[in-house]
């Protein structure tokens, strides 16, 4: 034993020691060119750091577990059934849940959640908040414990409105309430109801929706008091999100089983509403949204690692080329450490250990960058009233992947001038520096091969920036069917504040009358959704005479419901017929508006006006009265869709928008609508108050952010194939230097010298231009689905990149090139 150890000692010791020399003397070589080594980190850092910036963007949203106690042992339960061959995960009833949980004995304890809008009254004023609704069990089946006060009891869920009660997020807690200590027992108004304050969650913990925080959590038992409909005793409404934790000992099977046969019951019990009503457990940890959803989201993962993966190449492919560069002035040297007997392992080892020295301060640096990235995007709040939660974080699994990159990286860029080392021409090499010149050629090729590689790879990237850049100012000008300019906008919801219809239809009447005797206004109108807003309605119609099917089995249109003037403020054309008025009314006969696609495709080659359709859910007939133009709803990008327009006066609706189009400026119209409806009722939810332009701005966010990023790599990818390009050009001059210093002696003009280098460059660019299109051809078409009004393979984009690129190859190559038409012919001659 002793004998072994003795053994082992020394060799370990040695090895050790060879490595301790190894970094000494590498930190020795790059602290003599320290140009060199300040270059090469920042361009690792640049790859490395957008590389950890988006993964850490992915990982927080993909494979960071949920921050509960145990979840893997969480399942996610949700009604399933056939949906044109596929199978849909959707929502459960509450009466479902409750009938679940009480039935089965798979899991530990079973929850149910959902996402709603609060108003939240705080010094006079109402302020929408995101809660969530949940069954007095959440805390204690997810194993979270309050930092302040308790969670929900037991007995806090039983009858309905009993336990007037809050917990709130360590967010909302210091936002909303400056961080009060004596916050647990004070009184809060939501919705105009009266809550206690019983608990503070803690700060990782922002709800069971990823991406989106949570800012307070209170009982189920209490959604009628909330205003939010009664969803409690319902069984055909399926709104309530549900998650089971596995006993001990209990599989994902057993639990399936054992569910499918209470769905069973279910279904014999209540024909009516379970009819075909399954019940589906997926592991919390396999769902990121929800099912089929979450492939979207790793596909665009997919995209953006690839992305900033080939920008890392390119990073690694010049600094390959600046260290083969580095190496051609260490020949001799190589070459004198293998005559005195160091082996070529040592050597290439070496190599790698200088690689090493500098992606590890690269990836420290990119550390840095993403940790400010992960703080930018903390930070960021769409332009909608939900609150992000990232919550991203340079976790383990990012700090993982940081070394794993900075590893990589290092033997990507250091492995050929490695390889390059093992292969040294000893004899020649010692002779004479220039006498070998296959040895020169060889390396020339490899350094091209990799300048090769960096054009093509940044032509890709900037291919794709160019295309998002074209479709955002396509998507900026694509006419949406509506006069954007000019329109106030002001979201209630007078529902929050438990308003009946009768209240609430008085309050919007007298609050339209203030808003049109303001100075500048022209029209006036209120919608209970406004276009391209993220605000999607839907459902079934079916004209006369076709409307004998079942409900489910008529054409789904997108609808919405506007008021008197809506038309008139919207600036969309009536190409038939008329608008709504005030004449239409409860009692009168109900009528629509269908836009010029719904016309079509109802009544093909006939005139509409007239004619009657059903709407699902709603009984009698609709009599058309008017057919608006087309427009766009949904996105920018869409095709002709079927909308319907129904009437506000004759279905009211709690929540609506007042859309006010003036003469004046539209911004400063903003606060004398709010002043108008705090006038009305001082504590009234003012969901919104925006400008149309800044409503409907949201239907740009894709195309921006998608020029934006894309626009971010192609221009980072380019950078560093100029300097690729740049560096290139430089060792070729001074890899013939003798051969320029001959052509100048034999009459060789400047030009004919810029010609020389600046040719091999072009040459080389071309080549990479014309595998970078190839390779864009086939990668782009990846983009189509979110491009606007351009192809993936639009040719001028692919001509005009290609001659942006030339141009910025010509002047890297130039720089270099000049600098090598001042050489003086006999210094040359005589370098060795």
């Amino acid at each position: 034993m002793q004998s072994g150890l003795r053994g082992f000692e020394p060799r370990e010791a040695m090895r050790m020691g060879t490595l301790l020399q190894d970094l000494r003397y590498g930190i020795r070589i790059l602290a003599k060119s320290p140009g060199f080594a300040v270059m090469a980190v920042l361009t690792l850092a640049i790859g490395i750091g957008l590389n950890t910036a988006i993964f850490s963007v992915v990982n927080g949203i993909l494979f960071r577990p949920l921050p509960v106690r145990a979840p893997a042992e969480l399942v996610g339960v949700y009604n399933t059934a056939p949906a044109g061959g596929l199978v849909t995960h959707e929502p459960v009833a509450y009466p479902d849940y409750r009938d679940l949980r009480d039935q089965s004995h798979s899991f530990s304890g079973m929850i149910g959640y959902d996402l709603v809008p609060l108003a939240l009254e705080r010094n006079g004023e109402s302020q929408l908040v995101t809660a969530e609704m949940v069954t007095e069990n959440y805390f204690q089946t997810l194993g979270i414990q309050p930092v302040l006060g308790r969670a929900f009891l037991p007995e806090e869920g039983g009858a309905p409105g009993g336990d007037p009660v809050a917990v709130l997020s360590a967010a909302s807690w210091k936002g909303h309430f400056g961080g009060d200590p004596n916050i647990i027992g004070r009184t809060i108004h939501l919705n105009g109801t009266p809550m206690t304050v019983v608990g503070v969650a803690p700060p990782e913990f922002t709800g069971m929706v990823r991406g989106i925080g949570s800012e307070m959590w209170v009982p189920m038992m209490m959604r009628s008091e909330l205003h939010l409909g009664d969803g409690l005793t319902n069984r055909s409404a399926r709104w309530m999100f549900s998650m089971g934790r596995l006993k001990p000992g209990v599989t994902l099977r057993q639990a399936q089983e054992e569910l499918n046969a209470i769905a069973v019951r279910l279904q014999a019990a209540y024909p009516a509403t379970n009819k075909d009503r399954n019940v589906g457990l997926v592991p919390a940890s396999d769902v990121k949204i929800l099912p089929g959803v979450d492939r979207v989201l790793f596909t665009v993962s997919a995209v953006l690692m690839t992305l900033v993966g080939l920008v890392l190449v390119i990073a690694c492919a010049n600094v390959a080329s600046m260290m083969l560069a580095r190496a051609a002035g260490r020949r001799k040297e190589m070459a004198v450490r293998l005559a005195l007997g160091a082996k070529k392992v040592r050597l290439c080892r070496q190599m790698l250990t200088e690689s090493m020295l500098l992606a590890i301060p690269g990836g420290a640096l990119g550390l840095l960058a993403a940790l400010w990235t992960n703080r930018v995007l903390n930070a960021f709040q769409l332009p909608v009233p939900v609150r992000l939660a990232l919550g991203l974080s340079l976790d383990l699994r990012v700090l993982a992947f940081t070394l794993a990159a900075s590893v990589l990286t290092a033997v990507l860029f250091g492995l050929a001038p490695a390889m390059r080392t093992s292969r040294t021409d000893l004899a020649g090499t010692l002779k004479d520096e220039s006498a070998s010149a296959s040895s020169t050629r060889e390396k020339r090729r490899l350094h091209q091969a990799l300048v090769v590689g960096q054009v093509a790879i940044s032509l890709v990237l900037l291919i794709c920036a160019g295309l998002s850049v074209r479709s955002m100012q396509n998507a900026s000008r694509i006419n949406p069917g509506f006069e954007v300019r000019g329109v106030a906008g002001a979201s209630f919801d007078v529902g929050l504040r438990g308003y009946t219809r009768e209240a609430g239809a008085q309050f919007y009447e007298r609050l339209r009358e203030r808003a049109r005797s303001l100075p500048g206004v022209e029209s006036v109108a209120y919608a209970n959704a406004v276009p391209l807003s993220f605000e999607v309605r839907t459902t079934g119609a079916a004209a006369q005479g076709h409307d004998t099917i079942p409900e489910k089995q008529w054409p789904e249109v997108d609808s919405a419901s506007v008021g008197p003037g809506y038309f008139e403020t919207m600036r969309i054309p009536l190409l038939r017929g008329r608008g709504f008025t005030q004449a239409d009314t409860a009692q009168s006969p109900h009528v629509a508006v269908i836009n010029q696609a719904m016309a079509q495709r109802f009544w093909p080659g006939e005139d509409p006006i007239g004619k009657s359709l059903r709407v699902e859910k709603q009984e009698g007939y609709y009599q058309v009265v008017g057919v608006a133009a087309d427009g766009k709803y949904r996105t920018l990008g869409e095709d002709s869709r079927s909308y319907l327009y129904l009437s506000l006066t004759q279905g009211y609706e709690s929540g609506q928008v007042l859309l006010v189009r003036t003469t004046g400026d539209t911004r400063a119209l903003l606060p004398q609508l709010r002043q108008q409806a705090r006038e009305l009722d001082e504590h009234v939810p003012i969901l919104r108050l925006q400008t149309l332009e800044e409503i409907t701005g949201v239907s740009l966010l894709l195309p921006r952010a998608g020029a934006g990023l894309f626009g971010l790599f192609g221009l980072v990818g380019v950078a560093l194939a100029a300097v690729g390009i740049y560096g290139m050009t430089a060792f070729a001059a001074s890899q013939r230097t003798q051969e320029i210093g001959i052509r100048v002696a034999m009459g060789a003009q400047q030009t004919d010298i810029l010609r020389l280098l600046l040719g091999q460059g072009a040459r080389l660019t071309l080549t990479g231009i014309g595998i970078g299109l190839v390779a864009a051809a086939g990668f782009t078409r990846v983009l189509g689905s979110i491009l606007y009004g351009i192809a993936p393979t639009d040719l001028p984009t692919l001509g005009g990149v290609s001659m942006l690129f030339l141009g910025i190859s010509a002047l890297a190559c130039y720089l270099p090139a000049r600098r090598a038409t001042r050489l003086d012919p006999l210094a040359a001659l005589r370098k060795e």
